[in-house]
């Protein structure tokens, strides 16, 4: 599999929003002296790592796109993990990802192209995202732009 170092011309990404539902949400933001996105509460609080007492941070976000369908307690979902698109988030930097179940790992990763993709190593976010539920993600540069929209 093919080393893809990221572009550097990717879109500065430093603020993000995962809304699971209407209660429900965790944001991140870009700490460029750490080189991580460190995780905040819905109110924008810090999000304290139980074990450490630190506030959790992260290399890499990861925001998988899957199909869905709910299961028999009406709350909980069953993922497709077959394939999806995604976003992968690192150092400061935005990028437009698709996913599959490896053969040789988990997942397999590919950039906007097709072409293979290795997420580069350290601590990983993941959330899986469902469109059956109304949960989205908002990502914004250090302007305040929205780059998610068309």
């Amino acid at each position: 599999m093919e080393n893809k170092v990221p572009d550097a011309t990717a879109p500065d990404a430093v603020n993000v929003r995962l809304q699971f539902d209407e209660q429900n949400a965790t944001g991140f933001a870009y700490d460029a002296e750490s080189a991580t996105y460190k995780m905040l509460h819905a109110d924008g609080t810090p999000q304290l790592d139980a074990n450490t007492g630190i506030q959790a941070a992260f290399d890499n976000l990861l925001v998988l796109y899957s199909a869905s369908t709910p299961r028999d307690d009406g709350r909980t979902l069953d993922y497709d993990l077959t394939m999806g698109g995604g976003l992968w988030l690192n150092g400061g930097h935005l990028w437009h990802i698709t996913w599959t179940q490896g053969t040789g790992s988990t997942f397999a990763f590919y950039d906007a192209d097709g072409r293979p993709l290795r997420i580069l190593s350290g601590r990983s976010y993941i959330a899986w995202l469902s469109s059956l539920t109304g949960e989205e993600v908002t990502v914004q540069d250090s302007a305040g732009n929205d780059l998610l929209q068309p």
